[in-house]
């Protein structure tokens, strides 16, 4: 709204920008999840890497990894 406004005043259709002193305030969002990964995550990410094999790939799926 704010920008709408703003731009509406600056191009002179509006006086002055009516939202400009406009605020909402939201709440948080909460996790849903805790930080870090979990065991099955964990186990797959250590098992892919001793799998990997690098001349396999191309150069740049090695470079990613």
């Amino acid at each position: 709204m704010k920008t709408l406004f703003g731009s509406a005043a600056i191009n002179r259709k509006l006086p002055v920008n009516l939202a400009a002193r406009l605020t909402i305030k939201a709440d948080k969002r909460q996790r849903l999840q805790e930080k870090g990964f979990v065991e099955a995550e964990v186990h797959a990410i250590l098992s892919a890497a001793l799998h990997y094999f690098p001349h396999r790939e191309r150069t740049r799926t090695t470079a990613a990894k």
